[in-house]
């Protein structure tokens, strides 16, 4: 590929990527018209709960850690500076940030109100991460993704650098499997039998040019995509070379991110909230409850009798037992 078109092309996959984040967060309801339990933010992007904490991804506003032991009053009690706080994750006492631009960070939660920066490292655009045999796996925007050792998870080390035409939005694995979605050629999936070597196994050629996120349930990988309509679509992956689509649904207009919480599977629907999927009946999609937010939902996670979402306007908490047909 000549030098003028891979400029050309990475150019316009982070225009693309941009596009998205600007024309989502310029959209600005009234923080009055949120329920209560509902706390002002600058960007929420993504939130991991933590007992009576919880810690969330805002943007440029770096991360901010919150006290939630009064739902109806959440508090922020601290916060730490990022280029642009994009995922979360809790892992072995750590929290550690994919920080987009700022590349990963890793925080000690010795002291679980005060998160303390004790390890960074550059890459073109950290956007997601993965754990699986000990392992991060960290999706790098435009630069394939990298494999870290995290036996000591405040100073992961550099395992290998695993350099594709990958250009990956979300990354996620389980014991056997790696699954990374493209944001030109879609689902790609990894043999994990060598953890620190994955191999290739299959490729689906689709264009997933305005992805959004990736889950995996057992033998199956659910994506929500936009390429010819948002939808999410279920992937049998219990055979890794051959993809095959058995479910799709169009929950709303924009789909933002998909988590997996308790029994269900949760999509962040933007302006239309947040929608349940009951992950007892996967491969099939059956939608069992939703939940309209103020403002426009990026992520949303359970931690016992509370639902946690990551909205354009602030964190909103709702109890579950208010959302009808949440059990």
């Amino acid at each position: 590929m000549s030098g003028s078109v891979r400029y050309i092309i990475v150019f316009t996959a982070f225009v693309a990527f941009f596009v998205s984040i600007f024309v989502h967060h310029t959209r600005s309801p009234s923080v009055e018209d949120s329920s209560e339990g509902t706390l002002g933010i600058l960007c929420a992007e993504d939130l991991v709960v933590s007992e009576d904490l919880l810690y969330l991804a805002d943007g440029a506003a770096g991360i901010k850690v919150i006290d939630i032991s009064d739902w109806t009053n959440p508090r922020i009690v601290s916060s730490a500076r990022s280029e642009y706080a994009l995922r979360l994750y809790i892992y072995s006492g750590h929290l550690y940030l994919c920080d987009g631009p700022g590349g990963l960070k890793v925080f000690s939660l010795t002291n679980p109100t005060q998160p303390e920066l004790v390890f960074e490292y550059e890459t073109e655009w950290a956007t997601s991460a993965a754990f699986a045999h000990g392992n991060l796996y960290l999706g790098d925007y435009t630069a394939g993704f990298k494999i870290f050792n995290c036996r000591n998870p405040a100073e992961p080390s550099s395992v290998s650098l695993m350099v594709t035409e990958i250009w990956g939005r979300d990354i996620t694995a389980n014991d056997s499997d790696l699954f990374l979605c493209d944001q030109l050629k879609g689902l790609v999936t990894y043999d994990l039998s060598n953890p620190t070597r994955p191999v290739k196994e299959s490729v689906n050629n689709q264009n997933f040019f305005t992805f959004k996120s990736i889950a995996v349930v057992e033998n199956y990988v659910i994506i929500a995509r936009s390429d010819e309509g948002t939808s999410i679509a279920v992937y049998d992956v219990s055979n890794l070379a051959v993809q095959r689509q058995v479910a799709e649904d169009t929950p709303s207009r924009f789909i933002e991110g998909l988590s997996i919480s308790d029994d269900y599977l949760l999509v962040s629907c933007g302006e239309e909230g947040v929608t349940a999927y009951s992950l007892t009946d996967l491969p099939e999609l059956t939608r069992v409850w939703t939940q309209d937010t103020p403002g426009y939902a990026r992520m949303a996670r359970i931690s016992g009798n509370f639902l946690y979402v990551a909205d354009m306007v602030g964190l909103c908490i709702y109890d579950l037992e208010t959302i009808e047909g949440a059990e």
